[in-house]
């Protein structure tokens, strides 16, 4: 079962060698003169006879499951083809049914929000520690999930995400103690961390902390195509066919073999190889991060960030440049990087850049990067002249100002009507308002700051003052607002004045 060489991957590699023709899908028939890459359209099928069922897995797919949960150390883990996106899709709807409620974390992704919404769930929120001076959210303190838990004693389900897309990895085995103190399902998006628990100078999986449904992204830190993800299914509290009744749902009836294979071989390979990948990035890492400690404006945060704004420990898989001391934004130093040095970031915002490093990088990509982040730190703005730093740190300090008082007031008032509420409320019953004149009405729109992509606004939410003076800054900076009908801003979709008062008669 762990020999490496036996995998889906090598019987498609094994199906093209024979005389066998394709009267199937796909239709490039895996032809050459298709166009479509060598090994792609060589190894592209669909279910045949030998390749199992996805959504009935009883052969070789079953078994490549199989040794991904005994690799991993889960109870049960799902293949998903549609990226991590339809494992969160799948746990919240497995977990949480129409009008019951979810304790969510406030900087959860998008498809969270897309989940609760297809169920017609309630939110009530888990509120991450904000970084002020950095403009983070940090992690989710396990006495937060307890507040929430207290004031919430309806909730079915917790989910949080840890690590975050800025590597901050929360407390989980403490936070799943305190979950199932209460009895609740707790569910772990755990995208960015599916390197985890594959050395021990990693931290620990949420698989093993005690989550009882954890969703990781294969093709963010590990060796695999994208869109190759995974669910892993651990205890009694979810039940486990509704679990595979969603997956069914939302992942595609017709899923990749080349997606599944990777994900199959992206386990064998780890499995063989984690001992000696894993040396040499941390060698490198080490390496890298000697190499940059001069750096006098860009910062990255290490230990001491961690101590300071009391987080157990970071992912080593990212490099967070934090850039609000340097008179740069994040969004300057991630062009610098790409024009000037041909060096790609994984994203970009107003105060910081995120690279991903893997077992896969090599010491030469991780030389060049610090070299440039030398040269850039050297002739920054806040280099030449202390002045720029100072009227720039004023301006970052306002809207760092306002996002904190975005969130002390999401605190204090919970949504006002459920996601599905407002979305499929009738035509007749919304109306389009000038954004500067909305403060107090019911938004029936999300908006955001992509990256990241966490809402400020939320669908059924008031909207107050300083999320409109918030997003009104980001505007007049041509920073990427999203989540509005009318794209430049000035208008935004409301529940009318009649609706709103039905709603609260209700």
């Amino acid at each position: 079962m762990n020999n490496e060489n036996y995998s889906l991957y090598q019987k498609l590699e094994e199906l093209y060698k024979t005389d066998e023709y394709p009267f199937h899908m796909p239709g490039h028939k895996r032809m050459d003169r298709a166009g479509i890459p060598g090994d792609m359209a060589h190894l592209d099928i669909t279910e045949i006879e030998g390749f199992d069922n996805l959504h009935h897995a009883e052969g070789i797919l079953r078994e490549a499951m199989k040794e991904a949960a005994h690799l991993c150390h889960s109870e049960e883990t799902y293949f998903l083809v549609n990226g991590s996106t339809s494992g969160i899709l799948t746990s919240i709807s497995a977990a949480v049914k129409e009008g019951e409620t979810l304790l969510l974390g406030r900087n959860a992704h998008a498809s969270a929000f897309h989940a609760a919404y297809l169920r017609g769930a309630k939110l009530r929120f888990i509120f991450p520690d904000f970084l002020s001076e950095y403009g983070l959210y940090g992690i989710v303190q396990p006495d937060e999930v307890k507040r929430a838990l207290e004031e919430n004693p309806q909730a079915k389900a917790v989910m949080i995400t840890s690590p975050t897309y800025d590597g901050f990895v929360s407390d989980v085995k403490e936070i799943a103690t305190i979950v199932h103190e209460y009895g609740k399902i707790l569910i772990v998006d755990e995208a960015h961390g599916a390197h985890f628990g594959w050395d021990e100078r990693l931290p620990e999986s949420s698989v093993t902390a005690g989550a009882d449904l954890v969703i990781q992204s294969l093709h963010k830190t590990m060796p695999a195509l994208t869109q190759t993800a995974v669910l892993h299914v651990n205890g009694g509290r979810i039940d486990r066919e509704l679990v595979r009744r969603f997956l069914r749902i939302y992942q595609s009836s017709s899923p990749s073999y080349l997606l599944m294979g990777s994900a199959d071989h992206c386990m064998r390979v780890m499995n063989s190889h984690a001992k000696e990948w894993f040396d040499l990035f941390f060698r490198n890492r080490t390496a890298f991060l000697k190499q940059i400690r001069g750096l006098r404006y860009l910062q990255i945060p290490d230990e001491n960030f961690c101590r300071d704004n009391s987080m157990k420990e970071l992912d080593p898989g990212k490099l967070l440049i934090l850039t609000h001391k340097s008179g740069y934004t994040g969004w300057e130093v991630q062009k610098i990087l790409l024009q000037k040095y041909h060096l790609q970031m994984e994203m970009a915002d107003e105060y910081h850049v995120v690279a991903i490093v893997t077992v896969m990088d090599e010491w030469s990509g991780l030389q060049r990067l610090a070299d440039a982040l030398k040269e850039i730190d050297r002739n920054c703005p806040a280099a030449k002249k202390e002045r720029d730093t100072q009227e720039i740190a004023g301006h970052v300090s306002n809207a760092m100002y306002l996002l904190e008082k975005v969130l002390e007031t999401e605190r204090k008032n919970a949504p006002v009507y459920t996601m599905r509420d407002v979305l499929d409320a009738e035509k007749e019953h919304l109306e389009t308002v000038a954004f500067s004149d909305s403060i107090g009405r019911i938004s029936a729109e999300s908006i955001y700051l992509y990256p990241p992509g966490i809402p400020i606004i939320l669908p059924g939410e008031h909207i107050i003052p300083e999320a409109v003076a918030l997003i009104q800054q980001y505007r007049e900076e041509h920073l990427p607002v999203q989540g509005m009908a009318d794209q430049t801003g000035f208008t935004v979709r409301c529940l009318n004045k009649i609706r709103e008062h039905k709603y609260v008669e209700a």
